[in-house]
Formats: structure tokens, sequence, C-alpha cells
């Protein structure tokens, strides 16, 4: 299971918000940033887990070549 990239994306997407949850309900004001810094950094693998998801649909297909190749640039 874990030899494809895209399950260990999704592994490390999930293991990332468990750890953001447990942080945001910590008590220390230090344990709240932490959270929303991992959370923000988990949204992002999930954005790039809808954008491969999104790259099997023929007309998004191209237009998220478009944005890789400008993200790269």
């Amino acid at each position: 299971y874990l030899s494809p990239f895209w399950n260990k994306l999704d592994i490390l997407a999930i293991l990332l918000f468990y750890v953001g949850c447990v942080l945001r309900f910590l008590p220390s004001a230090e344990c709240f940033c932490a959270a929303r810094i991992v959370l923000s950094f988990d949204l992002t693998l999930w954005f790039i887990r809808s954008l491969e998801i999104f790259a099997a649909i023929r007309r998004l297909g191209p237009k998220l070549l478009m944005i890789g190749e400008m993200v790269i640039k």
C-alpha cells in the first residue's frame, strides 16, 4: 500500500490533521500557533492531492498543467 507516492501523501496529510487537532485543543498559546502552522501545511497537502484527482478530467488537465508550470517558474 505504501509504494505509490499518493498513498504516502494521503497518510502524511491524515497524520498532520490529527496532530494539528491535538495541538489545537491544548491550553497553550504556543500550541495554538503551532496547530495553525501544521493545519495550514496539511491544507496545502490536500490541495496538491485534489489537483492530482482533477488531472484525470479532460477539461481540467491542460489547465492544471499550466498552473503547475506557473508555480515552478
